[in-house]
């Protein structure tokens, strides 16, 4: 049984409307900046979905809740992701996109900073029982180039980690040594790649105290959700 979960942004609020024979239970789940669940008066964002995305067929979407500006959106079939998603910043301005198929990221992927400039763009393809994503372009805040069918130099600060992050490319994947530098300057993790693949890592503590480490426990990909 396939459920139909329309939303409307009016004036007023949210409206819902919804197709099926059985009645649709609705949940709305509110998040902080870095996608918790908190409390809709410290909200940073809204979610309106069903309770069970189980043989979901329709489109979820998700809102700033300082302006109910849409932040992103996903279609769904059958419970799965399904076709292309968006994701946008506050003002509106489109930030990223990427495609779906039963779930699995695939094929051409989209980031833009906020002020409408262009900021990467890459591919996933699935290879060796894997997802893996290919980096091809990549502009600096400046606008200038830096990385160019999938070899250069990748510099980018996080706002919402707050950390500055620089490696390299070689045909469009992670190689040699990446860092990330907290906002004081302090190292936050120092990683070495070959062809993509994560060789070893350290990471330093607030008070300098170091950690090593060979497996990523989740790819963080891409910034910020979606």
């Amino acid at each position: 049984m396939k459920t139909i979960l329309i939303l409307f942004l009016t004036t007023n609020g949210l409206l819902l409307s919804a197709q099926d024979s059985t009645s649709i239970k609705i949940d709305t789940v509110y998040y902080s900046n870095r996608n918790k669940v908190v409390k809709k008066e410290s909200s940073y964002t809204y979610l309106i979905k069903p309770k069970s995305i189980e043989n979901f067929t329709g489109e979820l979407k998700e809102y700033y809740s300082e302006n109910n500006q849409l932040r992103s959106s996903y279609n769904y079939e059958d419970g799965k992701k399904q076709g292309a998603a968006y994701a946008y910043f506050i003002n509106g301005q489109k930030k990223h996109q990427i495609n779906y198929e039963a779930d699995q990221k695939v094929g051409l992927y989209r980031e833009w900073y906020e002020n409408g400039k262009i900021l990467e763009e890459g591919n996933f393809r699935y290879e060796d029982n894997s997802r893996k994503f290919y980096m091809s372009n990549f502009w600096d805040s400046t606008g200038v180039q830096t990385i160019e069918n999938g070899n250069g130099k990748y510099y980018y600060y996080d706002a919402i980690s707050m950390l500055h992050i620089k490696g390299n490319y070689e045909n469009g994947r992670k190689a040699g040594e990446w860092s990330a530098k907290r906002k004081n300057g302090n190292t936050y993790y120092i990683e070495k790649y070959t062809n993509g693949n994560l060789i070893n890592g350290e990471s330093f503590d607030g008070n300098g105290k170091k950690y090593y480490y060979s497996k990523l426990e989740q790819d963080a990909f891409p910034r910020k959700g979606m």
